[in-house]
């Protein structure tokens, strides 16, 4: 069981509140693709393929200005303020493959990550840093007949050990991996370079995802040809757009599903909460302090 870390009383510049506020409408955009209103009025977390595509596309745009670009606004205020967030992330070798929504049944793999971030009986029983395994399996034929023939853009070159366990087709022509999952604890600074699966014999990193979707699927930039100035960056970005780019037919992109799962990842560190909700506190009370300080000064001209 990790640590609480303790709270900390954090006073903001008035210097410092755009960056502020720029840190809230992200967190804000994540919240809402990530959250549902039940009918009693609460809020609570739900599973990538039950949030909305588009809010999810307008999310990688979010994650990569908190976290990925030149200078991650996130960073840079946890930084300015001394503040050290510690995230969940599942570790796996999942074959990217598999991350698209290509069936039409219920059951998806980052709907079942999901629940291993977020079901308190579930959880424990993948504790930080052991790696678990199970058996992931695609009995739809439509799934067969998306993939089959395509098998040079997403499985790994013969011979190759690295991955313990590749996709492949089983009986009935069933798509299946063996995959291996470890829950990380990791600080926020460093949660983007958790592999999040493999694609063919190459490993991809959150990061990496994160970028494929806002630049080329329009989160940032439609169809961007700009690629990431780091060399592992855009070796990992034109993979993912190698095998993306054909027509598989998904109901969902996995580059979008992958947002959603990254999204959980992020919300569910009590930490990410508490700041989104002490901004919130801080933006509404400094509005409310202007505004009366303007009412005040404009009753005195009255007079």
């Amino acid at each position: 069981m990790e640590a609480e870390q303790p709270k900390k009383i954090v006073r903001i510049r008035e210097a410092d509140s755009k960056r502020a506020l720029a840190v809230f409408a992200h967190l804000n955009q994540l919240v809402r693709t990530a959250t549902s209103r039940q009918g009693d009025g609460q809020i609570v977390l739900v599973g990538p393929t039950q949030m909305s595509q588009a809010e999810l596309l307008l999310s990688s745009a979010s994650l990569r200005a908190l976290l990925f670009d030149d200078e991650p606004i996130l960073f840079s205020f946890l930084h300015a303020y001394g503040l050290e967030f510690y995230i969940d992330a599942l570790e796996t070798n999942l074959n990217m493959v598999l991350l698209p929504k290509l069936a039409k049944d219920e059951g998806h793999v980052t709907d079942w990550f999901s629940h291993l971030l977020l079901n308190g009986k579930i959880k424990p029983e993948y504790p930080v840093d052991v790696l678990k395994q199970c058996v992931v399996i695609f009995e739809d034929q439509d799934v067969f007949e998306i993939l089959s023939g395509k098998e040079h853009l997403w499985r790994p070159e013969k011979g190759n050990d690295e991955i313990n366990h590749s996709a492949g087709f089983a009986n009935k022509n069933a798509l299946m991996q063996m995959i291996d999952v470890t829950r990380r604890h990791v600080r926020v600074e460093k949660w983007g370079e958790v592999r999040l699966g493999f694609l063919k014999d190459l490993p991809i990193r959150r990061r990496s995802l994160i970028a494929y979707v806002a630049n080329k699927l329009g989160g940032v930039h439609l169809d961007s040809t700009r690629f990431p100035s780091k060399s592992n960056d855009a070796v990992e970005f034109r993979a993912l757009a190698s095998m993306y780019d054909p027509d598989f037919k998904a109901i969902i992109h996995g580059g979008l599903l992958a947002v959603g799962l990254l999204c959980l990842e992020l919300l569910s560190a009590p930490e990410v909460l508490g700041l989104y909700h002490a901004l919130g506190d801080y933006l509404w009370g400094r509005q409310q302090t202007l505004h009366r300080a303007k009412t005040a000064w404009t009753a005195s001209n009255d007079i």
